[in-house]
């Protein structure tokens, strides 16, 4: 497994934003990860912030470097994915996906999953896979209440949040480290065999009949049924 850097904060604004800096800005391609007690500018998906209440949760952002030519970094989301839900199992905690990036606990969301891939100044590919894990959290705002959960909340326990990360980033690695030397197929059926939204209804718009949402490509497409045949 590849050598890792671990990098420890009691507050960034942002672990991801913190982490593509770095990564823009390494002079070699040492894996490391960057992570926080709190975040006071936490990224989501788009424009959206992600809750992270001090000493909670788990905030963190993991730096690696894909081989040269890796046709489609963007599914780093779905390796990791499945990394964490992975762990999660071994916490008695049944996730389901929800393509891209979110995993859910019982319908609610427990964890989102935000990748950033780019060329950083020597020349070298990099990606980064930053992680929001709801551990602790009891109360969430009332714009997140009935929507998002946590480990606490599922079990009735609380976790080990130092060793969680450790198995956490293990096991990132070693998903990752599949994903770079043998392309993602071998991992597609594991997570479509996790998906939510398989037979959900997919509308395109544009006047097109709808289709039926069928899994992803080993690209991490998503995979439409529609009459004439799976796009």
């Amino acid at each position: 497994m590849t050598d890792l850097k671990n990098l420890r904060f009691n507050s960034l604004p942002s672990t991801q934003d913190y982490a593509v800096e770095l990564a823009r800005n390494a002079e070699g391609r040492e894996w490391t990860a960057v992570s926080a007690g709190t975040q006071t500018k936490g990224r989501g998906t788009g424009s959206n912030d992600w809750y992270s209440p001090p000493e909670q949760n788990l905030y963190f952002s993991l730096i690696a470097w894909p081989p040269e030519g890796m046709a489609d970094p963007a599914v780093l989301n779905h390796a990791a994915a499945l990394a964490v839900a992975g762990v999660l199992s071994g916490y008695d905690v049944a996730c389901k996906v929800k393509w891209p990036n979110d995993l859910l606990a019982g319908g609610k969301k427990i964890c989102g999953i935000l990748s950033t891939s780019g060329v950083n100044r020597r020349g070298n590919s990099f990606v980064v896979c930053g992680v929001g894990l709801n551990v602790d959290t009891e109360y969430f705002p009332p714009s997140l209440s009935g929507l998002a959960t946590s480990i606490k909340l599922v079990t009735g326990r609380s976790a080990d949040k130092e060793e969680l990360l450790e198995k956490l980033i293990i096991e990132l690695q070693l998903r990752f480290d599949l994903l770079f030397n043998n392309g993602f197929s071998a991992q597609v059926p594991e997570y479509v065999s996790l998906m939510t939204q398989i037979g959900d209804t997919y509308s395109s718009g544009a006047g097109r009949a709808d289709g039926t949402i069928a899994g992803i490509s080993e690209k991490g497409w998503l995979l439409v049924k529609y009459s004439g045949g799976v796009e």
